[in-house]
């Protein structure tokens, strides 16, 4: 283990079972010893006693055979006499027995039973010795028998005797014995089983003891090679121990927090967290894991994961474990994904997942606080034409710049999102007045159309906006959207920088205008689309210089639909690439019949060209193959553009413009003054006619303040510019005279007619020869008869 590590805490114990624990082994050793001594002994008593039982009853049988035979021999001298033999063997018999009973004797076989016995025996041989009469020499012996002084029987007698008293003493003398085999025999088998049992928990201990030195080692190996810090400390914070591995998650020599509070190292902020967990430890004996950031040696700050265990009562602890892990890197990537799942990685915003969440959560909030809820959906104008002249990274900027602006408009508890694309969500919350979201989608357009700079170029941005409203508690997040994209999509057909509220009614519209889209998509394969022409007067000479092709809709089910109830939904859907590629090369067509047909008269064809056209790579080559096809002179087509094309600024735009100038044909800017004007562009863009919108044309003529200064500081701006000025609208001899005045170059309006089919203008071209068409809107003639019979001729001069 480390150095550093605490000496464990273990409970007091007695001082007797203390010094029993010590010492087990010495006791055990030295009861095992006199076990071994006491078994030694009895077992050495127990052979030496058979042995000499084995001796005794060797001795007692050979008392009784020696017995026997003196008890024979008697018998037999009895019947012949005393005779040498016998009284040899009689004298051999006895010392027999004296000798066999000195043995008993000796092998401690003296009792008193024994001792008469000998007694008796010796007075028995000491008898036969007396009357034992020696053998004449060369002889038998003495005449006749001789009486013995001892019965036969009494011998007999002396004999059974003597073996059962030798049992009996045996018997005696083996009892202590039996005893002590008795004893000694479970002593050997519980010294026996004491010693397997010492020999089973020897090496149980040594198994253990071996397991815990390698699980020692192993949380030794744990604690001080791993990566997680673990620390010991006291109740009050104070450390006692600390793992090596703080030097690699924070730098820091363990030996330097030893008897030091850990919150030493702890970033302020987040030390009422971990105090609170200390207390938390104190009640419960555990905290949660929670996330502490520590000051690394560096000087940065690292993120901690801890957790604390109270182990105080634990004998081999006796303190507070807390385990820390660094998960600064993996809180990072943890935040950089939930960056990734809910925030938009070009602007920052929030996403589409994030905001509809947070609407969710604030519709859900509208029922305890009554308070509406209000969500703008944002559409750049032109967006598109700024990726494709200028790149995709350009573009990114823009939605970058905008996003920064977005930010600036709302309040700080309101959320921007991106939903993709050019498309930007607004929420407001907690509106007093339900008029704050239109006060805020104006401050909101209002900084979307400042002009910035974007790589050397000023541009021009403006945006769409529809608005919707929590109308009440039940109202979900899809239908608010769902308003609100709706509104936003009626204010992109209403032209650009346009702001218009969700209402009811839209429903029906937006389905309507659904079915009309489907149609349209159609209507060129049909045949369904056509041509009217409008004339365009000179207001210097009088002369019918040109006209205007506009494009009409003559609807199966619903007859002739207004343009501009069907061009926006064909510049979103894509569709006016097509149709006006069609309508370009139509009115190419008629103007070279006209021209083929008029030889002497100048005349030119004006077509609109969408900026969706313009941004079209294909333009100028298709505009070079028409004018091929059909033979018209290039000089004749004038192709008209919106000032839309400004929202882009981009050097491809006036790269195009050039190449469409070069085939030779003329450009002129339509609705001037009511878009992205800019006298910067204006001067670099190679227009040749400027049209002026019909707005200012109707200020200057009803006298409105500025009107007749602005249409003048215009037509002094074209005349400088070396630009031909147009004036749309005129609906009157006033207005006329007036822009003549004012010095506009031409004229095109209702004044002069209406626009009419190819047939009803070569009509009018035949009976015109130099002439003015005056429109006479009141003329009952008008109302029944054609465009050429409705056009009345007039003296020029007359006109004006």
């Amino acid at each position: 283990m480390s150095p550093h590590a605490p000496t464990p805490n273990r409970r007091a114990s007695a001082p007797l079972t203390r010094w029993a624990r010590a010492n087990a082994g010495y006791l055990l050793g030295g009861i095992l010893v006199l076990l071994v001594a006491f078994a030694t002994f009895s077992l050495l008593g127990l052979i030496t006693d058979t042995r000499a039982h084995a001796q005794a009853d060797l001795a007692a049988s050979q008392v009784e055979n020696d017995l026997g035979w003196l008890i024979g021999l008697c018998l037999q001298a009895q019947q012949s006499g005393w005779t040498p033999a016998i009284t040899s063997q009689v004298a051999q018999r006895g010392e027999g027995v004296h000798e066999n009973l000195r043995r008993l004797v000796a092998l401690k076989m003296d009792t008193d039973e024994v001792a008469s016995l000998t007694a008796e025996a010796d007075k028995l041989l000491a008898s036969l010795n007396r009357t034992i009469t020696p053998a004449p020499q060369g002889g038998a012996g003495t005449a006749g028998p001789q009486a013995l002084p001892l019965d036969p029987a009494q011998v007999t007698r002396l004999s059974d005797q003597l073996v059962q008293d030798l049992q009996a003493s045996a018997a005696a003398t083996s009892a202590p014995q039996r005893l002590a085999l008795s004893i000694t025999l479970p002593a050997i088998a519980l010294l026996l089983g004491v010693v397997l049992w010492w020999e089973s928990r020897r090496r149980r201990n040594a198994v253990q003891s071996r397991t815990e030195a390698a699980s020692h080692a192993r949380f030794e190996a744990l604690v001080e090679q791993g990566s997680d810090l673990v620390v010991l400390a006291d109740r009050k914070g104070v450390v006692s121990y600390v793992s090596s591995s703080l030097t690699h998650v924070l730098g820091i020599e363990p030996a330097s927090w030893l008897g030091r509070q850990g919150l030493d190292l702890i970033l302020a902020e987040d030390q009422p967290a971990v105090a609170e967990a200390f207390q938390r430890v104190a009640l419960v004996g555990k905290s949660d894991p929670m996330d502490v950031r520590f000051l690394h040696a560096d000087g940065t700050w690292r993120l901690l994961e801890l957790a604390a265990t109270d182990l105080s009562s634990h004998p081999q602890v006796g303190c507070v474990v807390w385990h820390g892990r660094d998960v600064t890197e993996r809180r990072r990537l943890e935040d950089e994904l939930a960056h990734q799942a809910f925030r938009d990685s070009l602007t920052g915003l929030a996403n589409r997942a994030l905001f509809q969440d947070r609407l969710t959560q604030a519709l859900a909030r509208v029922a305890r606080s009554h308070e509406p809820i209000g969500v703008l959906m944002l559409d750049l104008d032109g967006f598109k034409a700024i990726n494709d002249t200028m790149g995709h990274d350009a573009g990114d900027e823009v939605l970058v710049e905008v996003a920064a602006r977005l930010g600036t408009c709302v309040r700080p508890g309101d959320t921007v999102a991106r939903r993709g694309g050019d498309e930007f969500t607004v929420l407001l919350e907690n509106m007093d007045d339900p008029s704050v979201i239109e006060l805020v989608a104006a401050r909101v357009a209002e900084h979307v159309r400042k002009p910035f700079s974007l790589h050397g170029h000023e541009l021009h941005v403006s945006t769409s906006i529809g608005m919707a409203l929590s109308s009440d508690e039940s109202q979900s997040a899809q239908k608010l959207l769902r308003n609100a994209d709706l509104a936003m999509y009626v204010a992109k057909s209403r032209g650009p920088d346009h702001r218009v509220r969700f209402e009811p009614s839209m429903h029906a519209d937006a389905e309507d205008a659904l079915v009309l889209s489907l149609d349209l998509s159609r209507a060129l394969a049909r045949g369904e689309l056509f041509i009217h022409y409008q004339p365009t007067m000179s207001l210097v000479t009088g002369e019918l210089e040109g006209a205007e092709a506009l494009l009409r809709w003559n609807h199966p089910d619903r007859g002739v639909v207004p343009p501009l109830a069907f061009i926006p939904l064909a510049e979103h859907s894509g569709e006016i690439v097509a149709i006006g590629r069609w309508v370009l090369e139509q009115a190419c067509w008629q103007a070279a019949r006209w021209r083929q047909a008029f030889p002497g008269r100048t005349f030119s064809m004006n077509v609109n060209v969408s900026g969706r056209q313009l941004m079209e790579p294909n333009i100028v080559s298709d505009t070079a193959a028409i004018l091929d096809r059909t033979g018209l002179a290039p000089d004749s087509l004038t192709l008209e553009i919106t000032e839309t094309i400004f929202v882009t600024g981009a050097e491809a735009v006036i790269g195009r413009l050039e190449d469409l100038k070069a085939l030779g044909i003329k450009l002129a800017i339509d609705d001037f003054g009511t878009g992205y004007s800019s006298l910067a562009y204006l001067g670099r863009f190679p227009f040749d006619i400027m049209k002026i919108d019909k707005g200012f044309v109707d200020a200057a003529s009803t006298g409105a303040a500025g009107g007749e200064a602005l249409i003048k500081a215009i037509v002094d701006l074209g005349a400088g510019l070396h630009l031909k000025t147009v004036a749309e609208g005129i609906e009157h001899s006033a207005q006329a005279s007036h822009m003549k005045e004012l010095g506009c170059d031409a004229a095109q309006g209702y004044f002069y007619a209406r626009p009419m089919p190819a047939g009803e203008f070569t009509q009018l071209l035949t009976i015109t020869d130099r002439a003015t068409l005056v429109l006479s809107p009141f003329s009952a003639v008008q109302k029944s008869e054609g465009s050429a019979r409705r056009a009345r001729i007039v003296d020029p001069q007359r006109a004006t």
